[in-house]
C-alpha cells in the first residue's frame, strides 16, 4: 500500500515536471526536489541499490556528472563552477530516481507524454497570441514571442514534440484521439516555422531524413530499398 502510494506520488511529480519543462523553471524545479524527497520517504534503499548495481548503464550516465565534478578542479571562477554543478544536479538526482524505482507502466508513460506535448502546444499558442498581438506585447525580434523560455529550447521541444505525437498515434485505436494527435503535430510544425528557428527547422529535417532512411532500408522488397535509398542521397 505504501509503495503504491508512492509510486502514484512519483508519476504525478513525473506529470508535473512534464509539463514545466516549456512552462515554468520554478515548478520545474519544485517537481525535482519533491521526487527528490519522495524517493527517499519511500525508502527501499537496499533495493534500489541493487538495481543501480544492475544497471551498469545507469552508474555510466551518473559518471557524467561527476566528469563535471572533476572539470571543477581546472576552473579559475569557482563560484562560476559550483553554479554550473547545481543546475547540472539533475544529471545526477533524475537518473537515480528514475533509474532504481518502480518500473514506469506504459499507460502512465504515455500520460508523461502526453502531458509534455500539451504543454508545448499551449506554449506555441501563447506564442502565436504574441506574434499576432492577441496578447500584447513589446518585442523587437520573433524569437521573443517565446515567453517561457528561450526560443531555441521551445523549437527542439517542438520538434520533439512532432515525433512523439507522431509515434503515439499510432498506438491509439480511438480514430478521433489520432486526428487529433495529428493535427496537433501538423499545428507544431507549422509554429516551428511561425517561430522561425533554423535550429528547429535543420534538426527536425535532419532526423526526418534519417527514419525514412531507416524505413527504407528495413523494407523487405529490394526494389523500394534500392530506388528508396537511392532518392535519399541524392
Amino acid at each position: 500500500m505504501r509503495s503504491r502510494i508512492h509510486y502514484n506520488i512519483y508519476i504525478a511529480l513525473l506529470i508535473l515536471m512534464a509539463v514545466s519543462i516549456p512552462l515554468s523553471k520554478f515548478t520545474l524545479s519544485s517537481s525535482q526536489l519533491l521526487l527528490a524527497i519522495n524517493w527517499l520517504v519511500e525508502g527501499n534503499f537496499n533495493r534500489k541499490f541493487r538495481k543501480l548495481k544492475e544497471k551498469k548503464q545507469l552508474i555510466y550516465f551518473l559518471g557524467v556528472y561527476f566528469v563535471f565534478v572533476l572539470w571543477l578542479f581546472n576552473t579559475q571562477n569557482l563560484n562560476w563552477g559550483l553554479q554550473e554543478l547545481k543546475e547540472k544536479l539533475p544529471l545526477l538526482s533524475l537518473p537515480l530516481i528514475v533509474g532504481t524505482s518502480a518500473p514506469i507502466s506504459k499507460k502512465h508513460f504515455t500520460w508523461i507524454l502526453l502531458a509534455f506535448t500539451s504543454s508545448v502546444s499551449y506554449a506555441s499558442i501563447v506564442s502565436t497570441f504574441i506574434y499576432t498581438d492577441i496578447i500584447h506585447k513589446n518585442i523587437s525580434d520573433i524569437r521573443h514571442i517565446s515567453l517561457y523560455t528561450s526560443h531555441i529550447r521551445l523549437a527542439l521541444m517542438v520538434v520533439l514534440s512532432c515525433f512523439i505525437l507522431w509515434n503515439l498515434k499510432n498506438e491509439q485505436n480511438k480514430m478521433l484521439l489520432k486526428w487529433v494527435m495529428i493535427l496537433n503535430a501538423v499545428w507544431l510544425l507549422i509554429f516551428l516555422f511561425i517561430l522561425n528557428s533554423l535550429t528547429g527547422i535543420v534538426i527536425l529535417l535532419s532526423v526526418f531524413y534519417l527514419l525514412s532512411l531507416r524505413y527504407v532500408l528495413i523494407k523487405k522488397k529490394r526494389f523500394l530499398k534500392i530506388t528508396g535509398t537511392l532518392i535519399l542521397l541524392i
